[in-house]
C-alpha cells in the first residue's frame, strides 16, 4: 500500500521552527509503520539556509510537487515578494485535483489569489 506524499515548500531564509512542525508531524514517527513520505521542495536550486545557519535540500520536482497529496506552506519571507511562477502552477494545479493544501493562512491567501 502506497502512503500519501507529503510536500513542504521550503526557501531560502526559512523559519527553522516553521520547517521543522509539517517534518516532525508526518515524519518517521512510527518506527515500525511508514505513514507519510515527506519531501521538501524548493523553487531555489541551491541548498537552502536559515537565518540561524541551519541548511535544507530539496528533494522533490515542481513537477512531483503538483502530484502531492499533501502541501504545506508553513510560511513565506516577504509578504510582498511574488513567489516563482512554476510554485504557484504547481500549487494551483494540486488544489485542482484536489490535494490538501495547508498553512498559514495569509500565506496561501497571497499565493493563491487571483491576480497576485
Amino acid at each position: 500500500m502506497s502512503v500519501p506524499l507529503v510536500a513542504v515548500v521550503a526557501f531560502n531564509h526559512f523559519s527553522p521552527f516553521h520547517l521543522s512542525v509539517p517534518c516532525i508531524i508526518f515524519g518517521d514517527l512510527l518506527h515500525d509503520q511508514k505513514l507519510f513520505e515527506l519531501r521538501i521542495y524548493a523553487d531555489e536550486s541551491e541548498t537552502l539556509r536559515s537565518n540561524e545557519g541551519l541548511s535544507v535540500e530539496s528533494s522533490l520536482s515542481v513537477d512531483e510537487l503538483a502530484q502531492a497529496d499533501i502541501i504545506i506552506v508553513p510560511s513565506w519571507r516577504d509578504p510582498a515578494e511574488k513567489p516563482d511562477q512554476s510554485l504557484l502552477d504547481a500549487l494551483v494545479t494540486a488544489h485542482a485535483r484536489v490535494a490538501r493544501l495547508s498553512g498559514c493562512v495569509w500565506v496561501l491567501m497571497c499565493l493563491l489569489m487571483p491576480g497576485y
